[in-house]
This record gives structure tokens, C-alpha cells and sequence, in this order.
């Protein structure tokens, strides 16, 4: 799954019905997606800092730098924003079985 494919779920979950098994393997991804970006940054940075980087790569790993500390910020604000939506879809869930 690509990232893109992956905040296009994101987004559809806030504009569609959605099961709470749905949500809640939706917010293991953008985990597993945030590790993933936080693995970049990492790398990304390490080069950026090393002195022996020439100019031409520097300029690479600083853009992958902020690329990736973007997709950070931008994943936890959903995952917050997921957590919250299945909360409430496990509510609702919970309200529409029979009793």
C-alpha cells in the first residue's frame, strides 16, 4: 500500500460509514506508516549532518527530512482523529445490536 493510498483511506473514513474493525486496522497502519516515516527521518538526518555529504545529496536528505517529519505530524493528527471516530463508531455499534 502506498502512502498516498493510505491518506485516501484517511480521508474516506472521515467522509464514509465505516466498521470499527475497519477504523481500528486503519489506525494500526498509519502506526506502522508513522514508524516508517520516523525511520526516514532518521536516516535522512544522519546524512544531512554527516560533513562528508556533498552539497548535491545534502540538499536530498534535507528534503527527505522534511518530507518525513510532515508525514509524522500529519499521521499522528489522524490517528489522534481515528481513535476518537472509533470510539464512536464502537459506540454506536454497541447501541444498534439487539439486546
Amino acid at each position: 500500500m502506498t502512502k498516498q493510498d493510505l491518506d485516501t483511506r484517511i480521508a474516506d473514513a472521515f467522509a464514509t460509514a465505516q466498521t470499527s474493525g475497519y477504523l481500528s486496522d486503519l489506525i494500526d497502519e498509519a502506526a506502522s506508516a508513522e514508524t516508517k516515516a520516523r525511520d526516514e527521518f532518521a536516516f535522512s538526518k544522519q546524512a544531512a549532518l554527516d560533513p562528508a555529504t556533498r552539497a548535491d545529496d545534502l540538499s536530498t536528505a534535507r528534503k527527505g527530512m522534511a518530507e518525513a517529519e510532515f508525514s509524522i505530524a500529519r499521521l499522528q493528527a489522524a490517528t489522534t482523529k481515528l481513535k476518537a471516530l472509533l470510539k464512536t463508531t464502537q459506540t454506536s455499534e454497541q447501541q444498534q445490536r439487539p439486546g
